[in-house]
């Protein structure tokens, strides 16, 4: 009989099954692992205990794929330290405001809203500064730009029904 099994962190088989590309609905996660039936095998040789982990890691990667689904989008812009400590703060009188409705700290969220408003709006007016201040008449930077800002791009309306209504099913797309 096999008593003991080392395994270092980085051999360990499903820590490499979490990752940052996907979001995962931690409740369903458990749910299924629940109610997932492990077989009972009895380890009595290193061969044993390794088919033993590749059933163990096999239903854990298999709930994984079936609460998990894909994250799309790109991070946010980086905004600087004190637009984000602002940001924080607001955030935390909001959550007291939600408990106590004080009507002054709602007005210090108003304040505070506001001002955010006007940071991220200077920000974004250094950055698009600093953006056509670095566009070189040499390289083609320059014309690529001022190309895209005159072309005409319009958003291709969606599909409706003869009820006016918008097409969601395949059938209504189709027809």
């Amino acid at each position: 009989m096999l008593k003991t099994l080392f395994c270092s962190r980085k051999d360990f088989p499903f820590f490499n099954l979490f990752d940052s590309r996907r979001i995962t609905n931690c409740y369903n996660f458990n749910y299924t692992l629940h109610h997932t039936p492990l077989p009972l095998t009895v380890i009595n040789t290193t061969e044993d205990a390794e088919r033993a982990l590749d059933k163990f890691t096999h239903t854990i990667s298999d709930a994984l794929d079936k609460t998990s689904r894909p994250h799309f989008g790109q991070p946010g812009k980086k905004l600087p330290e004190h637009i984000r400590r602002n940001i924080t703060n607001r955030n935390r009188i909001r959550k007291a405001w939600q408990n106590s409705k004080d009507p002054a700290l709602k007005a210090s969220i108003k304040r505070l809203t506001n001002l955010i408003k006007k940071q991220i709006k200077i920000f974004n007016s250094d950055n698009w500064s600093n953006f056509t201040a670095n566009l070189s008449d040499n390289s083609t930077s320059l014309w690529r730009k001022v190309a895209a800002l005159r072309s005409n791009s319009s958003a291709i309306p969606p599909l409706t029904s003869d009820a006016g209504t918008t097409a969601v099913s395949p059938l209504d797309k189709a027809d």
